[in-house]
This record gives structure tokens, C-alpha cells and sequence, in this order.
């Protein structure tokens, strides 16, 4: 027998090396030995079927009598879980370096998301909140909701979980600009060495010097 043969009819987990034996122990020939994988039937006639997969596994066999005789064993892979998380708008992880992490500025929306084989349920918990079974979003990104994110998920054979850091990079950079002035129907004119804040309109003569100033209100250096 193959290693890890056990009988259709029994039920198992997918840890290794395993075989289902589809057994004729009596009934007149010919005999027709059919194997369906989820009611989907498999190329495999043979009395041994390799398995590679989860799901639910019927071996039928029948001759020239109306009945045939079936069993049915439900085979389960453990879980596999893999976390990611991105920066909605961003096309990289928003840190200095690439790697297994997200470095978001306050405000921006974060999705934290899981990937999971074996089961449909899991669980993403972290600073920011949990969620069952679908993406976590974090809206508006604050100091607060930076750490460690983790997905959880389990079965009958077993859990796994996976995890990636969030890391607080600061505030965006807030320049300082004047109040709108009243509407007019062209920009003052410039008077001769003037400074200016940037997101004023002027008008200059072309022979006029004139200094921009753009002043950070607020941000994380650098």
C-alpha cells in the first residue's frame, strides 16, 4: 500500500503523504471503480488515489446490478495565511526601504488584507481594530493605529497566522498660505522689492525682482 493509505469512508487531515484505498470486497465482475473530487470525477479507476488536495472524495463502484455501493471521506488541509497591508493611492510601501512593513503619514488610508487556503473564516486584529472575515480598513491613518497586525485563522487541522508591522512616519508637510483676498478682476500690482508668500497672485514689471516665500506651517522632519 502507499504510505499514509487509510480507507474511503474515513475522514483525515492533508499533513503529509496520503493515499484513500477504494476496497472491492465482493460482487461479480466486471466492476467499474469511479473516484470524484467535489463532485467532479477524477481520471484515477484505480483501487489507491494519491491525494493532493482537500475536499470531499467518493470512490462508486457498480456492476450490471441497478445499485451501486459508494463512500465519501472528507479530507482537510490545515490553514495557510499570508497578511499584506498597502497605502490607498501609493504605489509602494511608503517606507525608505521595501520589505514586510507600511509606513503611512497621518491621515492616509491604510487597507490591511489576508489571504487564506483551508478555511473561509479568519481574523485581523491590530491597533487600529479587528475584522472577521474581510479587509480592514483604517480610514484616516493616526499615530495611534501604528503596530504590529495579525491574521489568525483555524480549522479542524490546525491554525496559522501571519503578521507585518505598520509603522508611524509623521505629519504630511502643510505650507503657509495668506487668506483669499477679495475678488478682483486682476492681481495688484507688485511694489519694488516686496516679499510675497506663496499662493499670492502679483503683477511685476519685467524688470522686477521680487522674493517667494513658502513657509512649512507643520510636518515631520525631514
Amino acid at each position: 500500500n502507499p504510505p499514509g493509505t487509510i480507507n474511503i469512508g474515513t475522514n483525515a487531515c492533508l499533513t503529509g503523504s496520503l493515499a484513500l484505498q477504494c476496497l472491492v470486497v465482493e460482487g461479480t465482475p466486471p466492476i467499474t471503480r469511479v473516484w470524484t473530487r467535489d463532485g467532479i470525477m477524477l481520471s484515477s479507476t484505480e483501487v489507491f488515489l494519491p491525494i493532493s488536495s482537500g475536499g470531499t472524495y467518493t470512490c462508486s463502484v457498480s456492476n450490471d446490478c441497478p445499485t451501486p455501493s459508494m463512500g465519501t471521506s472528507v479530507i482537510t488541509v490545515p490553514p495557510t495565511v499570508s497578511i499584506s497591508a498597502n497605502i490607498t493611492g501609493s504605489l509602494t510601501n511608503g517606507c525608505e526601504t521595501p520589505g514586510n512593513m507600511l509606513c503611512p503619514l497621518i491621515g492616509e488610508m491604510v487597507t490591511v488584507s489576508c489571504a487564506v487556503t483551508g478555511t473561509s473564516s479568519y481574523m485581523i486584529s491590530g491597533p487600529g481594530g479587528t475584522s472577521n472575515s474581510m479587509d480592514l480598513v483604517i480610514n484616516s491613518f493616526q499615530a495611534s493605529d501604528a503596530g504590529t497586525y495579525q491574521c489568525t485563522a483555524s480549522n479542524l487541522c490546525g491554525s496559522s497566522s501571519d503578521s507585518i508591522p505598520i509603522i508611524f512616519t509623521g505629519i504630511p508637510p502643510v505650507i503657509s498660505t495668506p487668506p483669499p483676498g477679495p475678488p478682483t478682476n486682476r492681481p495688484p500690482t507688485l511694489p519694488p522689492n516686496m516679499l510675497i508668500n506663496i499662493g499670492q497672485n502679483v503683477c511685476i514689471t519685467t524688470d522686477q525682482m521680487t522674493d517667494i516665500s513658502c513657509i512649512i506651517e507643520s510636518g515631520t522632519e525631514p
